[in-house]
């Protein structure tokens, strides 16, 4: 309630334009809420980024993706507080434009959380081993593996995948914990790991499909070599990984066009 006396107070200047003290305004109304989550995700990376550079790197390869899991759940849910029913009443009557009030919800879900653990991950990462942290994971496995079959496009697809299913879970999750009149919070999480995990099953079962059909067809009974198969695997597999992630982007598109509609809406 303080937050909003002196945010009236404030709200002196000329509120027929957009301002971005109008978008900081909203910032600190909803500071209060979120500063948890912030904090706890901001902490977090930088212990799996410490720990990053602190052990063996055969043990980090088996560890990463156990360690990054919860971060790339916080990210893709930190919209979800927005679905708070006692702040939602009291954000739609909040003296600030309804742009500004957009700005900060986009920019909260899309840059400041992702920003977070993307800079402090892979600064960390440069500083070490002078690569991203995703190039340097991949490179790792091929070495062990000795297998040198993930080229840069390849890298460059799965990257792009990975950012086209985080976005289609962020914006679920905006939208559900936003627009839901009933469990809202509970509706953005789940509804958000659905939307992420469904295309990941997919492709886990096409490039298993593939692997059973290349083997059918003598791809690893020695009649190649491991590196030419599993290039051959790759090629195929990076096909699905591009259709679906095509998919993603326009089901990102499209959920946002609604929730900007349906927030223009809400906010009257």
């Amino acid at each position: 309630m303080n937050n909003e006396m002196t945010i009236q107070q404030e709200s002196s200047r000329n509120r027929d334009r957009f301002s971005w003290l109008g978008v900081w305004d909203v910032t600190k109304f909803w500071w209060p809420v979120l500063k948890w989550e912030f904090w706890i995700l901001l902490g977090y990376t930088v212990l799996v980024s410490v720990l990053a550079v602190s052990v063996e790197m055969h043990i980090l390869v088996m560890l990463w993706s156990l360690a990054v899991t919860p971060i790339t759940y916080m990210v893709m849910c930190a919209s979800s507080l927005f679905g708070l029913k006692s702040m939602r009443e009291r954000f739609i009557t909040l003296p600030a434009l309804n742009s500004e009030k957009l700005v900060f919800t986009l920019l909260w879900t899309f840059v400041v959380v992702p920003g977070i653990s993307e800079l402090i991950l892979n600064s960390v990462f440069y500083l070490h081993w002078g690569e991203a942290a995703y190039s340097v994971l991949l490179s790792t496995i091929e070495i062990q593996d000795n297998v040198a079959a993930i080229s840069e496009g390849h890298l460059t697809a799965f990257k792009m995948w990975s950012i086209a299913m985080m976005a289609g879970g962020m914006i679920t999750c905006l939208y559900c914990a936003e627009m839901s009149r009933s469990h809202n919070i509970i509706k953005g999480i789940g509804f958000s790991i659905l939307v992420y995990c469904i295309p990941s099953f997919l492709i886990g079962l096409m490039a298993g499909l593939t692997g059973f059909r290349l083997g059918k067809e003598g791809a690893f009974d020695g009649g190649v070599s491991v590196e030419q198969a599993m290039t051959s695997l790759f090629d195929t597999i990076v096909i699905y990984v591009n259709i679906l992630g095509v998919v993603m982007l326009v089901y990102f598109v499209v959920m946002l066009t609604l929730y900007i509609k349906k927030f223009a809406k809400r906010q009257g």
